[in-house]
């Protein structure tokens, strides 16, 4: 039987945000300029919310003091994961029930997984509704499309590299259209419906995937994510280069080799694990980086999402609680 057990809920005060815990939905406040990182036409605040770390070495998104707190799609609550066992309730529950819960709600299948009973799409919807200092926002599904590979049919899943036959089926039941015939140094077209962004990808098959994204302006730009870290540690580190093209190159070598250093803009997002909606669990902590958007997908929503075997944006369960790295222009 698992235990369960409450959590204090402190004032704590960071470099640049103050955040007030006592209180269901307080919204942040800003006591100091948030320290932010440009990153495609954004600010990218430099950590995520909560987190008493920045994310802006390679050293310090390998420490769980850059891990921040953990929030269900739009409720404004943030979960305190300290390394112990957290408050659990089980939900789903009304607005106004949840609005009084010092605690994660938990949800299964018949409840769509939400934490709330009824589904309600509007609870992101602008900036002033969501848990973020004031001037900043999540970003939005379209935003981290730019910056992410695409989940879609003609991409494989797994592309960072081809996975074991026990990670393939641990895979399958979370994801469909999982493929084992991955092609690595060979280019996979996508078009991200509804962005009017195509992108050309090609991967070493252990951790980078390079891709070249094109906007409907015409404006390309060449984009490398890089999983790395520690067995215990990992983080996604993406590399930016504006205004810019593969310039036809047409092998895995001759894009490796070229210059990913100049004018470069560079994102690190620890890999923070999430807590599970069913249970309340912290699961992958170190493994998997889960981040929400503020857009709604159906009855999930969308997020930003890596693990050794992939990196792309895809919807997920609201019930589940991921970190929030807030943006603003």
């Amino acid at each position: 039987m698992k235990a369960y057990t409450n959590f204090i809920l402190p004032v704590l005060i960071l470099v640049t945000v103050m955040i007030n815990l006592n209180a269901q939905d307080k919204k942040q406040s800003d006591t100091l300029q948030v320290a932010y990182i440009n990153f495609n036409n954004l600010k990218w605040a430099d950590r995520a919310i909560g987190a008493t770390l920045s994310s802006t070495t390679e050293k310090n998104v390998q420490d769980s003091g850059s891990m921040g707190y953990y929030f269900q799609w739009g409720r404004n609550f943030p979960i305190v994961y300290n390394g112990g066992l957290i408050l659990v309730v089980i939900g789903p529950l009304s607005a106004t029930k949840a609005a009084q819960t010092n605690a994660f709600i938990t949800s299964e299948k018949e409840f769509r997984y939400d934490w709330l009973d009824i589904q309600n799409d509007s609870l992101w919807a602008s900036p002033e509704k969501q848990p973020c200092p004031a001037g900043w926002r999540l970003p939005t599904k379209e935003e981290a499309q730019e910056i992410m590979p695409f989940y879609s049919k003609t991409l494989n899943t797994h592309f960072f590299k081809i996975p074991s036959k026990k990670e393939a089926e641990k895979i399958k039941g979370i994801y469909t259209d999982v493929k084992t015939d991955v092609k690595h140094e060979e280019f996979q077209d996508s078009v991200h419906e509804g962005f009017g962004i195509t992108s050309q990808y090609i991967s070493n098959g252990s951790n980078t995937i390079y891709a070249q994204k094109t906007k409907k302006d015409a404006t390309s730009y060449r984009i490398r994510w890089e999983y790395l870290g520690t067995d215990s540690a990992h983080y996604l580190k993406i590399t930016l280069i504006p205004n810019s093209s593969f310039a036809g190159k047409n092998s895995l070598s001759a894009i490796s080799n070229m210059d990913w250093n100049t004018n470069s803009e560079i994102l690190l997002i620890p890999a923070s694990g999430f807590l599970y909606c069913i249970t309340g669990e912290l699961l992958s902590k170190g493994e998997f980086g889960y981040y929400w958007t503020s857009t709604p997908e159906d009855v999930a929503a969308s997020r930003m999402s890596f693990h050794p075997t992939h990196s792309f944006i895809y919807s997920m369960h609201r019930a589940h609680g991921f970190p929030i790295r807030y943006v603003r222009k």
